[in-house]
This record gives C-alpha cells, sequence and structure tokens, in this order.
C-alpha cells in the first residue's frame, strides 16, 4: 500500500516545523517530505509520489508558481495548496491559474488552518476566509484599484504595489515598532512580521528603518500630524522593554483600531 505522503515546500526553518505539526494534525498518518527550494520540490516529485503539497510563494531560487504548474501539467493527481503570507489578488489570481487547488494564509491561527486544509480530504478547495472574499470581489468587480495611497503604490514604483497587510506593517514600523509590537498589534507571529517586512523592503528597494519611514510617509500612510503627535509623546514606563520610539502599546493600538477596518485580515 502506498504512503500517503505530504510535500512542504518551505524555506523558514521555524514556519517548517509549524507547517509540519498543522499538517499532521490535518492529515493523520501522512508522512511529510520538506523541500527548501523549487530545485529540491522538483527532485522530491521525479522521487515521490505525493498525495497533497503545501507550497510557499517566496523562496530562495524561484518561485512556487512554477510548482504549482509543474504539478498540473506532470502530476495531475497531486493537489496543491499555496500557505503563504501574500493575500493580494494578482497572487491569488496567479496560483489558481496554474492550478492550486487552494490558498490559506499562514497569519490564521493554527486551529483555523488546520479547518480549511481538512477539507481537501472530501474534496472541498482550502481557502482562507479573506481569500474566499477576494475571489468572490473579483466576479463583481472588473478590476481592482490597489494603487492608490493606501493600496502603498510610490509614484513611478516599479516592483509593485503592497499588499493591505505590507501597508499596514509598513505603517506600524515607520513609527519606530518592533517586530514583536508589530506581531502583538495585529495578531500574527514575529515570524510572518518578518517575512512581510523583508518583502517590503524588497519591493521598495529599500534597506532600513529610515527608508521605510520616508517610504511610509511618501504614501500617504503616515499622516503629517499624527506622526508628529506620536514623536513627541513620552515612552511609557515600558516602552524601552517593548521596542517602541516615543509610541506606547496602548497609543499604536488606538491608532490601529481608528486607521484599519476589520477586514478579515488581522
Amino acid at each position: 500500500m502506498t504512503a500517503d505522503r505530504t510535500l512542504l515546500l518551505e524555506d523558514h526553518p521555524d514556519t517548517q516545523v509549524w507547517m509540519s505539526a498543522i499538517l499532521r494534525r490535518a492529515f493523520p498518518g501522512t508522512v511529510i517530505d520538506v523541500a527548501r527550494t523549487v530545485s529540491e520540490a522538483r527532485m522530491r516529485l521525479r522521487r515521490e509520489t505525493y498525495k497533497r503539497a503545501i507550497v510557499d510563494l517566496s523562496l530562495p531560487d524561484g518561485t512556487g508558481l512554477e510548482i504549482i504548474a509543474l504539478a498540473a501539467k506532470e502530476h495531475p493527481d497531486l493537489s496543491v495548496v499555496v500557505a503563504t503570507i501574500f493575500d493580494d489578488e494578482a497572487n491569488i489570481i496567479a496560483a489558481l491559474k496554474a492550478g492550486a487547488k487552494g490558498y490559506v494564509l499562514k497569519d490564521q491561527c493554527e486551529s483555523a488552518l488546520i479547518r480549511v486544509l481538512e477539507g481537501l480530504r472530501v474534496g472541498q478547495p482550502p481557502l482562507s476566509p479573506a481569500i474566499a472574499r477576494q475571489i468572490l470581489e473579483s466576479f463583481r468587480v472588473s478590476r481592482r484599484d490597489i494603487t492608490g495611497p493606501k493600496g502603498g503604490r510610490l509614484p513611478n514604483d516599479k516592483s509593485g504595489a503592497l499588499t493591505e497587510r505590507e501597508a499596514e506593517v509598513l505603517e506600524i514600523i515607520a513609527r519606530g515598532a518592533s517586530k514583536r509590537d508589530v506581531a502583538n498589534s495585529l495578531k500574527i507571529s514575529a515570524n510572518t512580521v518578518g517575512a512581510h517586512i523583508k518583502s517590503i523592503y524588497r519591493k521598495l528597494g529599500i534597506s532600513s528603518r529610515a527608508e521605510a519611514s520616508l517610504a511610509a510617509r511618501r504614501m500617504g500612510l503616515l499622516n503629517p500630524d499624527e506622526d508628529d503627535r506620536f514623536s513627541r509623546e513620552k515612552p511609557a514606563d515600558n516602552a524601552g522593554a517593548s521596542g517602541f520610539a516615543g509610541a506606547s502599546k496602548n497609543t499604536l493600538d488606538a491608532m490601529l483600531q481608528k486607521r484599519f477596518r476589520v477586514n478579515g485580515l488581522k
């Protein structure tokens, strides 16, 4: 009898451990093989027969879309599900067009991820709620405009717009918050925050907090009056320990609640 095997394509070690635990709960008894690169995933697909593959999009030697397209062409019985931090329409459409059977966000809680992945066992496409809403919205409008100030595109920027979540992260780190502060405020893991920051820096062609702050102002993510108010605020007693530069966590949380609607991405 052929073993139930799952291929996990993920390059971050901590996320590999976390996702492997989730997959074992969603698919009891499955054997999990981890690939860290596109080339390693190709090699494993040649050597083994997998029932499902969980694929990240951003990888050191390419994109998970390559594996999705390969599976659709050469392994039609393989169910490929994207597991990523990217929640923008462009990546969703590209993955589904390439042949992905599902698309889940890694910033969901473990129990929610397990529930949506379990759908594969009964033929239900695993989709995070925020992704399902985006797909439905794409049927209602012919084009979604994500290139305005809140969409996160700089004038003449050719690297592509930031996602809504990336714009949130950029605004917070531009105010001096640490990764831990961002994670606590947005209710996501520090690893996910780090991945968002890496993506933001790559898209905007920046490499420092100072450049991130300037970029946020140019995008209109920082209101000048509001930014001055934060810079003038005295740090709370525990501000140094939490990593804030001039703004307490309570004030930051209040700002987030004011500036961002609850949209399923929290």
